[in-house]
């Protein structure tokens, strides 16, 4: 792990101390995810870092709406999610998060909350 993660995780965690996950918003990349959070979905943490978020959504094709949404909660905040598990289905998550910045680099720090499994 480098310096400026390291760095990150630890800015992470004083602001959110129970948090899951720390996403790049350059690139909306997963940076961290806790095995609980990833299993959320049915993946493994390895699966996932330096993966697009996206890529475990059920979102329109459109995925600025979501990056936008995100970045207007600037001072933290809750939204649903719509996350797609590995095995095909959807899972609605409930997603607390608050921003970090790290030397003019900001990341989203998330705590996901489970809420129901739909088809």
């Amino acid at each position: 792990m480098n310096d400026e993660i390291e760095k990150a995780l630890k800015l992470a965690k004083e602001k959110m101390p129970s948090f899951d996950t720390l996403i790049d918003l350059y690139d909306m990349t997963f940076v961290y995810i806790t095995k609980e959070a990833a299993n959320v979905s049915g993946y493994e943490p390895e699966e996932m870092i330096g993966k697009q978020i996206s890529n475990f959504m059920t979102i329109p094709s459109d995925a600025t709406s979501f990056r936008e949404t995100i970045m207007k909660s600037m001072v933290g905040g809750s939204v649903k999610i719509p996350v797609k598990t590995k095995d095909g289905k959807e899972r609605i998550v409930e997603m607390k998060h608050t921003t970090i910045e790290l030397e003019g680099h900001p990341f989203l720090v998330t705590k996901a909350v489970p809420q129901k499994e739909t088809n």
